[in-house]
């Protein structure tokens, strides 16, 4: 799997923490439950989202899959799977 590094996107310094991760599944995304803390890109930074809802998913569609989310105080956005993997949802990497 492709792994990338990305910047805190709540670290105000000059030089951000970085950490690694991954792209989510698809089979990832359809185990989260309502409450689930993930990670998500922002712009290129990390941020921390709340999972808002149940995962959608289709009988006709085993590959179609939405999970709410909240971040901040008033936001909130749908990721969805494209080509096997989660938009914008991500998975730490760590080392060991």
């Amino acid at each position: 799997m492709e792994t990338m590094q990305l910047a805190s996107g709540y670290d105000r310094k000059v030089t951000p923490e970085t950490k690694t991760f991954r792209l989510m599944t698809a089979e990832e995304g359809k185990a989260l439950r309502t409450g689930m803390e993930v990670y998500f890109d922002h712009g290129g930074a990390w941020r921390r989202a709340k999972v808002n809802g149940a995962p959608r998913v289709w009988k006709r569609d085993a590959g179609r899959v939405e999970v709410p989310l909240k971040f901040g105080l008033y936001d909130c956005f749908t990721a969805q799977a494209v080509d096997g993997m989660m938009q914008y949802l991500l998975v730490e990497v760590t080392e060991g």
